[in-house]
């Protein structure tokens, strides 16, 4: 986390460094000139869209491959929920104890991430659906990086390897990431020295293909998830979801809901960044005015991996 940038103008004024003046002008400076363009746009008529206005002009555009839309499902449809995860896993008896939407896995020193359902079966089975409209984010990597993250959520300290449990990892894809020309792929590790026996892991990555062409229920099953209209949509359980969101109070609100949580965390990212270029912008303006690598992270209350990573920043 950055340390916040002292906001006491009368702070350490009578024993502050040089670095500490020039930088305290260039903090309000910079607050002053991001605080006159907001008043410019606001004087030029713009307004801000409430995410309220935003979800009535949005939700009939929305279809079961859009985030919000598919976050409402999986948190206030759990039957369909199950329902989407028997079909894509194959596994037709399963009941879902569990369900989590918009679920984040945290790493303890890298990367973490959030999922879009994270569900757990009466049989200690774990499955984890994640929807990629885009080919960028559905590469095997990321499927490999998903898997790994739940086994490392899921085994308790000093617990055996073989408690780990059995996991799903499910990629529903608007292309075809794999190009082979199926609705479905399923990957599981096998021995090459052994015909390709399985090798037993019980790690499992299924990939769905919603712009699929083919035949049967499976094939048009994915293609439903491309409509946004119920009377588009052969699946009868998926029909009546997407007519209980769309045409309900209760739905249409808990649609609502789900955006505006979304909307939430973008604007929180969006504060997090701000606060970052601010500090980034501060840095370049005390390194054209001569001031020393130390002078400025003294003042900024910074590491020395945080100034490295601000430069990085500007040679980005």
């Amino acid at each position: 986390m950055q340390a916040a940038l002292p906001l006491n103008r009368n702070a350490h004024v009578l024993d502050a460094s040089p670095a500490f003046l020039i930088g305290r002008k260039l903090w309000y400076n910079i607050k002053k000139e991001k605080a006159e363009s907001r008043q410019s746009r606001h004087a030029e008529g713009e307004r801000a869209i409430t995410p309220r206005e935003k979800y009535h002009e949005e939700l009939q555009k929305f279809a079961f491959r859009d985030d919000t839309f598919i976050a409402a499902v999986f948190e206030y449809r759990p039957d369909v929920a199950e329902y989407i995860v028997r079909t894509l896993s194959g596994v037709s008896d399963l009941t879902l104890i569990s369900v989590h939407a918009r679920h984040d896995i945290h790493s303890v020193k890298n990367r973490s991430i959030c999922c879009d359902l994270v569900a757990k079966d009466s049989a200690g089975k774990i499955y984890n659906i994640e929807i990629q409209r885009r080919r960028k984010g559905a590469e095997p990597e990321r499927a490999r990086f998903h898997s790994a993250m739940l086994d490392s959520s899921t085994l308790e300290k000093n617990a055996d390897f073989v408690d780990l449990p059995e996991t799903y990892v499910i990629f529903i894809t608007e292309k075809d990431t794999l190009h082979g020309g199926k609705a479905l792929y399923h990957i599981d590790r096998t021995v090459r020295e052994m015909d390709h026996a399985p090798f037993g892991d019980r790690a499992h990555i299924i990939y769905a293909v919603m712009n699929n062409t083919t035949p049967g229920p499976l094939g048009q099953f994915l293609r439903d998830f491309l409509a946004d209209e119920a009377a588009r949509i052969a699946d009868p359980a998926l029909a009546e979801c997407m007519n209980y969101f769309k045409t309900t109070e209760k739905g249409e609100n808990q649609v609502c809901e789900i955006m505006e949580r979304l909307i939430e965390r973008e604007n929180e990212i969006v504060r997090k960044n701000t606060q970052w270029e601010t500090q980034r912008e501060i840095v370049l303006r005390m390194l054209n005015k001569g001031l020393s690598k130390s002078d400025i992270i003294e003042f900024l209350g910074i590491t020395d991996e945080e100034f490295s990573a601000l430069l990085a920043d500007k040679a980005g």
